[in-house]
């Protein structure tokens, strides 16, 4: 099944202002196949957490939501530290 990606204008040009990452980095991440996902509540709505490596070998947290699967809506993107960045780099 073929899945797609759909980002809020005003959202993604406030990430990649402030975390320099486009869109093609983040469906490369989320399409890494040792990418990590974590689901997490947050004010009620249900959010999938993806760490994943992009197609310029950044590791990245991406945030998305997939009620409407197969399209996954970006809700942010940014640079992974910390335990996303472990955690990550413990499964390889």
């Amino acid at each position: 099944m073929d899945v797609g990606y759909v980002w809020d204008q005003e959202k993604y040009e406030k990430t990649q202002e402030k975390h320099s990452i486009n869109f093609a980095e983040v469906v490369s991440a989320m399409e890494d196949p040792t990418s990590l996902d974590e689901q997490e509540f947050r004010n009620n709505e249900e959010r999938w957490v993806c760490v994943g490596e992009t197609i310029t070998e950044r590791i990245i947290v991406v945030i998305y939501n997939n009620d409407e699967y197969p399209i996954y809506r970006i809700i942010t993107a940014f640079e992974a530290e910390g335990r996303w960045l472990d955690e990550y780099k413990a499964t390889r």
